[in-house]
């Protein structure tokens, strides 16, 4: 009797113990989603040193056609007929100012075999939720990885955000942002940023080594009906 009982408790306790999250298994695939943004061809930066990596993307769709989705000041410096992502020439479909989010599109005859659409949720995650960020930080040659959890979501009529933002130089957003307490960095723009399922929550927008601000996931996933839409009635290339 004694031996059931255990048997029983064992069981219990091990229906209530919170499960762990891998990160090492969601970054795994989680980053096959994400594909460096470049120009081609290279560029120099100050000091005369060529470079090619400058933000990040994340694929939707592979089928029928190959979309990408990044940030739109990724492709406001003049760059926008030199893109390219992981070597592949991309070509802006759709560019949403108002949400600084941008729709490229590349060749089904150069489709990576690695790419794998991102699955976006469609609400916002709660405070305190764990999240973690994947992109090209530093045009680095292989996606970076850092974790940290959600903050908040300030209102866009918040008057402390609003001097916050126009003192970083940026006078104001048209969409509420989420607050994140993640470390993100230069070339880290337009990476995915991820939930405890390997879920799209948004993408990288702009932050530092202690706090990151992105659009909310609703902003994301209306984006992408809208960008879609829209890509259905253009010829397949």
């Amino acid at each position: 009797m004694w031996a059931a009982i255990l048997v029983t408790v064992m069981a219990a306790i091990l229906l209530i113990r919170p499960a762990t999250t891998n990160w090492t298994t969601i970054f795994a695939a989680a980053s096959r989603s994400v594909a460096p943004l470049q120009l081609t061809p290279p560029h120099e930066d100050w000091y005369g040193r060529p470079y090619k990596t400058i933000c990040s993307a994340v694929n939707v769709e592979t089928f029928p056609r190959v979309l990408f989705i990044t940030e739109g000041h990724c492709v406001l410096e003049g760059h926008v007929q030199e893109l390219a992502i992981e070597g592949a020439q991309a070509t802006v479909v759709w560019f949403d100012k108002d949400r600084d989010l941008v729709l490229l599109q590349v060749s089904r005859a150069d489709l990576n075999p690695r790419w794998w659409p991102m699955f976006f949720r469609n609400t916002s995650p709660r405070p305190g939720t764990p999240v973690g960020a994947i992109g090209y930080a530093f045009g680095v040659d292989a996606p970076t990885f850092s974790l940290g959890t959600v903050a908040h979501v300030p209102s866009t009529d918040d008057p402390a955000f609003q001097v916050m933002m126009q003192q970083m130089g940026i006078p104001s957003f048209r969409v509420p942002v989420l607050m994140f307490s993640l470390a993100v960095w230069g070339g880290h723009s337009g990476g995915i940023i991820v939930d405890a399922k390997g879920h799209g929550i948004t993408l990288v927008r702009m932050g530092g080594v202690t706090d990151s601000y992105s659009a909310p996931s609703e902003v994301i996933w209306k984006f992408l009906q809208d960008a879609k839409a829209r890509v259905r009635l253009m010829p397949l290339r």
